[in-house]
């Protein structure tokens, strides 16, 4: 009974924390970081202003250049350690994978710093850019509150497949 009740929280969990992911994730999309003064569908003027807007703040802040690089590898990390974590917990280690994923999550939390760097780049240089404008701050913030969110969500969705690999799977 106990251990029926066990599994129903974690799957109910595991379940809500997809869920939350996933409209989370649509609201991210939909909130843009910049606005684009180019048309929809001119690609490369769209792909520049990006362009522009992430690399521009790069050239003499060696922090910000530490910061982003450290951004780029820890969401490489997280998410390949996302998808790995299945594949390590069938092997017998479900702990070690869910302390990998969490601290790759963690040092994911850490570089995000690197949004801030850049934002506020933009706004002390107001005369830097003619292609994009920026975003509300209030936008930028909630787009913030949101990918840390995110970052919450996939630390709860790991613990709670470690709980249900530790307790029910097959290598115990």
């Amino acid at each position: 009974m106990q251990s029926n009740s066990v599994a129903n929280t974690l799957s109910t969990v595991i379940f809500i924390a997809l869920i939350n992911l996933f409209i989370i994730g649509l609201v991210i999309l939909c909130l843009p970081s910049i606005k684009m003064r180019a048309s929809f569908f001119n690609l490369r003027a769209r792909i520049n202003a990006r362009k522009k807007y992430l690399l521009e703040p790069l050239k003499n802040n060696p922090t910000a250049k530490k910061y982003l690089i450290g951004y780029f590898i820890s969401s490489f990390i997280a998410a390949l350690s996302t998808g790995g974590q299945i594949f390590i917990m069938a092997n017998g280690y479900p702990v070690e994978a869910t302390i990998i994923n969490c601290a790759a999550y963690g040092f994911t939390w850490w570089f995000s710093r690197t949004s801030k760097l850049t934002r506020n780049y933009w706004e002390q240089n107001k005369s830097g850019y003619s292609e994009f404008r920026l975003s509300s701050a209030n936008v930028f913030w909630l787009k913030q509150i949101l990918l840390k969110t995110i970052l919450v969500d996939g630390m709860i969705i790991s613990i709670s497949l470690m709980t249900y690999m530790v307790c029910f799977g097959h290598n115990r």
